[in-house]
């Protein structure tokens, strides 16, 4: 049975409320706790007071919900599904504020008043705002040893998952993500949100080089979302098939996925997704060995990032790209470039960038001990923060950089690491 000291517990924490701040008047601390336990059952007086304080108001923890509340919350339900398929963040904004109004009506009983509290949490999310807050109050709530049930405790994990993700805490949201696979196998899902969850362990099955876990799980959540004609939903997915190929070196295949992205982009009016597409497109015909074709999709790409946390990705992709092509004007211009928008970073990006360019700047200057500094600190960087590609990328620049200049035992030293 849900306790309601679940939801009071849920509700603190939700307010980034001290125990302390919630009993005064109250109670004392210690029965708060043991209440948020489960230990206890509060008193009437004691649980209308803490109500109050909360701004929350349930008249019977199990109480069955009225007609008429149920049929809102579904429609609500109904709601943020097509909010989530079309990344819509005033549509998620509205739902925020439903909710909100929601939670303290008369009427809902404890386990609806979780079910919603998760909702508002995935709807907060999407608008993108205040993920290290949510954050850390989803780690909290984890700590906190709530009573849920399994649906509950897979939804805590996947959002827990998708705030990690946001923070650029790739580890935490995999191991978030491997809790929540293991759940889902045990529970009824909808088709729905099982597809958006496999979708977004992709994504980090895909930031990890878990290729082949990746492009069985998205492929789920393609056939998904084509059958449902969520054709936002269906570029995201195969932007991601397109990826995966490209990390198993299947580069016609990626750029078959990558190809009907674009088409679908431009039929349906799309275009926002055109940048990282073409990104993605610049980026197999550069591992195709194909340098000009490469860096003409990384300048298309250009045409549709207006953000610098966009732009700085496709820039420091055209200054690999003039680097293999030996134009020392064009790498100096990208350089000067990725240089001026790093500044304008959000962190984890500014300090990932930062040492990105100082290798090329390095390279640029032509100066061996300089260039020998940066990618050591650029390989030890990606191998700490498990950035796979990037740390082996710096690990074979560093062998090349040994080998060149004869010092061949550090060189097999840095083969060896990448290799295994």
């Amino acid at each position: 049975m849900m306790h309601i000291g679940t939801v009071i517990k849920l509700e603190r924490i939700k307010r980034d409320m001290k125990l302390e701040a919630l009993a005064k008047g109250v109670c004392s601390v210690a029965h708060l706790s043991r209440i948020e336990n489960g230990q206890t059952n509060p008193r009437k007086e004691i649980q209308q007071k803490l109500f109050k304080r909360l701004e929350i108001n349930i008249d019977n923890p199990t109480s069955q919900i009225n007609t008429d509340l149920q049929e809102k919350i579904d429609e609500i339900y109904r709601d943020c599904v097509s909010v989530i398929n079309s990344r819509d963040h005033q549509g998620a904004s509205n739902i925020v504020s439903q909710l909100s109004k929601l939670l303290k009506s008369n009427g809902l009983n404890a386990k609806v008043t979780i079910d919603l509290n998760l909702l508002l949490f995935r709807m907060l999310l999407l608008q993108k705002e205040n993920v290290n807050r949510i954050f850390e109050q989803m780690k909290k709530i984890q700590h906190a040893n709530l009573i849920l049930n399994p649906l509950q405790e897979f939804r805590v994990y996947m959002i827990t998952g998708i705030a990690a993700y946001g923070c650029g805490q790739i580890k935490y949201c995999l191991n978030e993500f491997t809790k929540g696979a293991k759940l889902m196998e045990e529970i009824p899902l909808s088709q729905f949100e099982r597809a958006d969850f496999l979708y977004m362990q992709s994504i980090v099955q895909t930031a990890t080089n878990r290729s082949v876990e990746a492009l069985k799980n998205v492929k789920y959540s393609l056939e998904y979302f084509r059958s449902k004609l969520a054709y936002r939903r269906v570029i995201e997915c195969l932007i991601v098939c397109g990826t995966v190929y490209k990390q198993l070196n299947q580069i016609n295949q990626s750029l078959e996925k990558l190809h009907e992205a674009e088409r679908i982009a431009i039929e349906f009016q799309l275009k926002n997704f055109l940048g990282i597409v073409y990104q993605n497109i610049g980026s197999a015909y550069s591992i195709k060995g194909d340098p000009n074709r490469a860096i003409m999709y990384f300048k298309n790409s250009l045409e549709y990032k207006k953000k610098p946390a966009e732009s700085i990705y496709t820039v420091f992709s055209l200054v690999k790209e003039t680097k293999k092509l030996g134009n020392e004007k064009e790498l100096a211009h990208w350089v000067q470039i990725g240089e001026r928008m790093i500044p304008k970073l959000q962190e984890p990006s500014r300090t990932l960038f930062q040492i990105h360019f100082n290798v090329y700047q390095a390279l640029q200057s032509k100066d061996e001990l300089q260039i020998e500094i940066q990618l050591l600190v650029a390989y030890d960087f990606f191998k700490q923060s498990s950035k796979i590609s990037q740390w082996k990328e710096y690990g074979k620049m560093l062998a090349n950089f040994y080998e060149r200049n004869g010092q061949y035992k550090k060189a097999v030293q840095y083969y060896k690491e990448i290799v295994e």
